[in-house]
Parts: C-alpha cells; structure tokens; sequence
C-alpha cells in the first residue's frame, strides 16, 4: 500500500469518527411524576395521591372548570399537594391547583 493510500484511509477514519459525534439528539422533556397528598382547603380533608399533571386532569373532570392550573389569578382554589402526609401538616403545600 503506498503512502498516499495510507493517508486517504487515515483521513476518511477522521472524517467518520469526527461525523459521528455531531448527530442528532432527541431532548425528551421529562415531566414532573412526584406524587403529591392532596387536601381539600376547606376542611383540610384527604382528597386523593397523585401526581400534578393526573390531578390537574382529574380536578377538571370533577369540578367542571374549563381550566384548571397552578395560575392563582383570579382563581378559586380547589386542592394543597403536599410532599408528605403528615397530618397536621408539617410543612407548606407545594403545590396549589386553582380552577378558572
């Protein structure tokens, strides 16, 4: 093999292994699967355990608002999701659903 052929190989394994590295990713947004305890505000009662995505889907179904979301601007509040269930709550609520 001449030398001239030796560098084209050397030069196309460059060019392959340089290519590779620039391919296309697909970024997956991963949502928010933490489930939360939540409690109606009023009486402060146990409601249900779910994730906030589940719960927003459920809390539309049940109350009938068009939309349902974390937004407290002229909202009513519907459930506090709370990281534990502790009862008195030990902590604040870390999550709020309102319904618009």
């Amino acid at each position: 093999m001449k030398l001239h052929s030796l560098r084209l190989v050397v030069l196309a394994l460059a060019c392959i292994i340089l290519g590779s590295s620039f391919t296309k990713t697909n970024s997956i947004k991963l949502e928010n699967q933490t489930v939360y305890f939540w409690y109606i505000p009023g009486n402060d009662s146990f409601f249900d355990s779910n994730t906030t995505a589940n719960e927003i889907n459920e809390q539309q179904n049940i109350s009938g608002y068009a939309l349902v979301n974390t937004t407290a601007a002229g909202g009513t509040l519907l459930v506090k999701g709370y990281s534990n269930n502790n009862y008195p709550h030990t902590v604040l609520p870390s999550v709020l659903l309102y319904g618009h």
